[in-house]
């Protein structure tokens, strides 16, 4: 191949530019780049070239290739819904993952914008994401949105998104999309359950603190929602019990559920006999806290 391309260039008297594989005298195969021109000498025309070692070089285009074939698959395989778009929205790719979550097909990719998906109130809480993806290199926390779907449907998503850079500058975004639909619906049902709950109901993380009350704990304790957030569930309990119900929670921890009898303090100073059932609390299988759901029982008991 190599002859009969030297004789055509000498015999049109072209210049050859060619990556070309030779064998050293080791007997070792190098790829080169070969420069060469006709040359008049004596009368004859003379092929002269010059050959560059670019071994390197097929080396760092094998890695790309390999590299691009890498991110591909996982673009293409992973369970999550993939996604790229430039600064203004508009959509550059997604796998087959995010088409299907949005109802959309490859072919309509051009046509998609962050406007045509989100709810225009959630619009600035895009942008300001975008902004700070492009100041941070990664988004810092997940962010939820309400998307439309081609078909009018609306899904729940969290979303992470990182700088895509290009020649060193910033180029697009990366999207990684999970549904969590479902997870919405299950919160709003639990929410609705927490709120209209007739037994007071107290949410307490791992250090103690109470991280939300319904309704009911605002009617049984006397204190609003914003008074008792915040606080270490304790300070609603006599001073010289506060060891054993601190050693009760301590249990319910251990996997040990709890069901007991504790006086408790209203805002007004009036103590009430309440019955408490402790529970693990849970959001997708990670223990985040405790949940305390308690009644007054002080009737009850007088009753008896």
């Amino acid at each position: 191949y190599y002859i009969s391309m030297f004789k055509n260039h000498i015999k049109y008297g072209r210049a050859l530019k060619d990556d070309a594989v030779i064998i050293t005298k080791s007997g070792k195969r190098k790829n080169v780049h070969i420069t060469a021109s006709i040359t008049q000498v004596n009368g004859k025309s003379i092929l002269q070239g010059i050959f560059r070692d670019i071994h390197e070089r097929i080396e760092m285009e094998n890695k790309l290739k390999d590299t691009k074939a890498r991110y591909k698959a996982i673009f293409d395989r992973t369970l999550n819904a993939v996604y790229i778009h430039d600064f203004d929205g508009n959509f550059i790719d997604a796998n087959e993952k995010a088409l299907d979550l949005l109802g959309y097909s490859r072919e309509d990719i051009p046509n998609i914008n962050i406007e045509t998906l989100l709810d225009k109130d959630q619009l600035p809480i895009a942008l300001s994401s975008f902004k700070n993806i492009i100041k941070r290199i990664k988004q810092k926390n997940l962010t939820q949105y309400k998307l439309k779907r081609k078909d009018g449907n609306y899904i729940w998503v969290e979303t992470e998104g990182s700088l895509i850079l290009k020649h060193g500058k910033p180029f697009a975004i990366l999207g990684i999309a999970r549904d969590i639909t479902e997870r919405r619906k299950m919160h709003e049902l639990y929410k609705s359950i927490f709120e209209l709950s007739p037994d007071s109901i107290l949410t307490i993380d791992k250090n103690g603190m109470i991280t939300a009350a319904n309704d009911a704990a605002v009617k049984m304790y006397g204190y609003s929602k914003e008074e008792m957030i915040g606080r270490h569930f304790s300070w609603i309990f006599p001073l010289k019990d506060i060891p054993e119900y601190i050693e009760a929670f301590s249990s319910t921890f251990k996997g040990k559920n709890k069901s007991l009898e504790f006086t408790s303090f209203r805002k007004d100073g009036s103590t009430f006999l309440a019955e408490v059932r402790v529970r693990l609390l849970k959001v997708d299988d990670e223990l985040i806290g405790l949940l305390a759901i308690s009644r007054d029982i002080t009737k009850l008991k007088t009753t008896k």
